[in-house]
């Protein structure tokens, strides 16, 4: 079955560019595309084969909320932002905002990007981040069900029931990617044409899949 063949940049607003940097040495497949086109003294000096190992550890992490509800704080967020791992944070999560349980990708309540040149620090803060999730990563307006402490209901699949599936969830792909932002180390933000870039991109995409 021949899902996708056309060649394109990774999406997600480029929240994977400063692992990539990371695991490379300073380069990642954005930069080096307008390199090729702008800067060829820059693009010539591109390695044709990815460092091998990598220069460090690291893993996007697609963070899985246990809980529902109407976001008062960000607690578990914060704490991400302290780990010595920490690279970025995407997410559309805030104050005010309405999260339901994680059953699939558009549930998800955010991308974090580890990176460590350490990697069993890189695993702990991992490790401690999927603690986090189970412990509740917000606290909500709501008083939390006890049911809601139990195993995620993506590993559980009641008879005569099937998963939830991606275009089932209550907000559309478009919806949620629109009010995804970007948090890196510092709270920098994505280069201005990189974040061109990948708006472009995005925006061809959606066009593409209404065909």
């Amino acid at each position: 079955c021949l899902v996708e063949m056309n060649c394109r940049s990774h999406g997600w607003d480029g929240a994977w560019v400063p692992l990539a940097k990371l695991l490379t040495g300073g380069y990642a497949q954005p930069g080096v595309a307008l390199d090729s086109h702008v800067d060829g003294a820059a693009f010539d000096k591109i390695p044709a084969v990815y460092p091998s190992p990598f220069k460090a550890a690291g893993q996007n992490v697609m963070l899985v909320s246990f809980f529902s509800g109407t976001v008062r704080t960000t607690p578990g967020y914060d704490k991400m932002k302290k780990l010595s791992s920490f690279v970025a944070l995407q997410t559309g999560v805030e104050v005010g905002s309405k999260v339901e349980l994680t059953v699939d990708l558009f549930t998800a309540v955010g991308v974090l990007v580890l990176a460590n040149s350490d990697a069993k620090k890189m695993e702990a803060d991992l490790a401690e981040v999927r603690k986090m999730e189970k412990d509740g990563l917000f606290t909500f307006d709501e008083e939390v069900d006890p049911v809601q402490v139990e195993p995620s209901p993506d590993t559980i699949v009641p008879s005569g029931r099937r998963r939830t599936e991606s275009f089932e969830s209550k907000e559309s792909k478009e919806n949620v990617a629109s009010r995804w932002s970007v948090t890196t180390k510092g709270d920098e933000r994505l280069d201005p044409l990189l974040a061109a870039v990948f708006a472009a991109g995005g925006v061809g995409g959606l066009l593409g899949g209404r065909r």
